[in-house]
């Protein structure tokens, strides 16, 4: 295991707080002071939306700034906009989640600087923008929902037993929310209301989910039990799950 390739990262009393770990006589660096990439994900050390923000805000004035003072007429930016900048940040508005208000932010910065190469007064009205029959140029909040919902469509169309299992489970968890807004529980929405159009659509998935639910439950801990939706702690030396009590 090499430090370098290593995040620390520590809660006490409830609160993410630096303390320094060492692997062998080399320390690795906190999450605080490198982040740390997960699955794609990048794992910010407070854990909130504004720090996720603060990265793709970053992302985005990189590229917008590169465009903007590039040296070629005003059309051409909003070409180059539309057909590769959206698509190389689809990836990263895909793994992270944002509430609506910093969503929004994204949107306002992009519509400034196409309204500025497009030579319109920043009040004028964001449609001709957006509309098929205009230039159809896709929002960030728009390929922020669009990247979610196929995401989780496709996740649970391929049938995997483990997958959907964690999926429910975060549905389940998401749909009591109140206060807060879910993707998860829109795209669940938008995928029933598909499937009840088309009612064979998932006939070959359940058939791959009931062979591997009548498979053997998975085993794990010393007692050799189940995992049964509770909390339970990996061990990175053994590669094994075990439950706390």
């Amino acid at each position: 295991m090499k430090p370098s390739k290593c995040r620390s990262f520590s809660i006490q009393k409830g609160q993410p707080t630096i303390t320094y770990f060492n692997i062998g006589e080399n320390r690795a660096p906190s999450v605080q002071e490198e982040e740390q990439k997960f699955l794609g994900k990048l794992v910010f050390f407070n854990g909130k939306s504004s720090e996720t923000y603060e990265h793709i805000k970053t992302k985005l004035n990189t590229k917008m700034d590169y465009v903007n003072t590039t040296k070629i007429r005003d059309e051409y930016k909003i070409w180059i906009y539309k057909h590769y900048i959206t698509s190389s940040i689809r990836f990263i508005l895909t793994i992270p989640e944002l509430n609506k208000t910093d969503l929004i932010k994204p949107d306002n910065l992009t519509h400034r600087c196409i309204k500025k190469w497009a030579g319109l007064p920043r009040w004028a009205t964001n449609s001709i923008f957006h509309l098929q029959t205009a230039l159809n140029i896709p929002s960030i909040s728009q390929i922020y929902n669009e990247s979610h919902l196929l995401t989780y469509a496709d996740a649970k169309m391929k049938g995997d037993f483990m997958v959907n299992h964690v999926l429910d489970q975060k549905l389940d968890r998401e749909r009591k929310m109140t206060r807060k807004n879910s993707i998860i529980v829109d795209a669940a929405r938008a995928l029933e209301e598909t499937a009840a159009k088309n009612p064979n659509l998932f006939e070959e998935r359940e058939k791959k989910l009931g062979d591997e639910s009548n498979a053997q439950p998975l085993q794990y801990c010393i007692c050799r039990g189940e995992d049964e939706g509770d909390l339970m702690i990996g061990c990175d030396y053994c590669k094994e799950w075990y439950h706390p009590r």
